[in-house]
């Protein structure tokens, strides 16, 4: 299932991209990367453009363990063995592998393995209704891992040509302005915003510079830019 999850992204994150910017960039690695990173983050932090992939790894298994309870299920759960076994590694990977805090965070709900997942140590008929928020918890933990990367992402002691203290800035101020992505289309705007606005605005949050400029220095330095160089626009002429 992963790789079709993973599949559904790209595509997913392809159209997104596509119409605020229909002309490609040829942006650095590292600024793409940080792009592609916050769309998937929450709001206001980032798109909310959450990841299925992400949340494929943590639904599946969190179904099977709400199932456990049922008496039924439970006494035939060893016909759910190799579908666990395939499963279980890819949810350790979201959490960052089994050593890391984000996995630590969250071990008291999780069994030690794969082969613990159907042992009935944790989820059987018995186990309390906590165990029911497992998805709940494994996905806000992910997201959380995902926040922080960003943030070690645009670090102030990382400032080079393709990471500068615009983005810097752009990235770690505090701001309600990314509700706009969750904002319900059904509610009038106190205020206009254009497509051309609001495709302006969103580059910009996502510190992509705007490909439809109609200065040809302008779109010569922007290209310049993404590509890692430094910006330079020279001033008009004085008359």
């Amino acid at each position: 299932m992963a790789p079709y999850l993973e599949r559904f992204d790209k595509h997913l994150v392809s159209a997104f991209l596509t119409v605020l910017s229909p002309v490609t960039f040829d942006c650095s690695r590292a600024r793409v990367q940080r792009a592609l990173l916050r769309i998937a983050l929450p709001a206001p932090f980032g798109c909310s453009l959450f990841r299925a992939a992400d949340q494929g790894k943590a639904a599946w298994l969190s179904s099977v363990a709400a199932c456990l309870t049922d008496p039924l299920l439970f006494q035939l759960r060893a016909g759910l063995t190799v579908f666990v076994d395939h499963a279980w590694p890819y949810l350790v990977d979201a959490l960052g592998g089994r050593s890391s805090a984000y996995f630590a965070s969250v071990s008291s709900l999780l069994p030690s393995s794969a082969a613990a997942f159907l042992d009935g140590s944790l989820f059987s008929p018995s186990s309390d209704g906590l165990k029911l928020k497992l998805s709940k918890a494994l996905l806000k933990t992910i997201s959380r891992r995902h926040s922080e990367e960003f943030q070690h992402m645009v670090s102030l002691t990382d400032i080079s040509q393709t990471l500068t203290k615009s983005d810097v800035l752009r990235a770690s101020a505090p701001t309600q302005a990314g509700l706009i992505f969750t904002a319900s289309l059904k509610h009038q705007l106190p205020f206009t915003l254009t497509n051309q606005q609001y495709i302006s605005w969103a580059c910009s949050f996502l510190g992509r510079p705007h490909a439809l400029s109609t200065n040809p220095k302008l779109r010569r330095a922007l290209i310049t830019q993404c590509s890692g160089a430094s910006l330079t626009i020279a001033a008009p002429p004085r008359s």
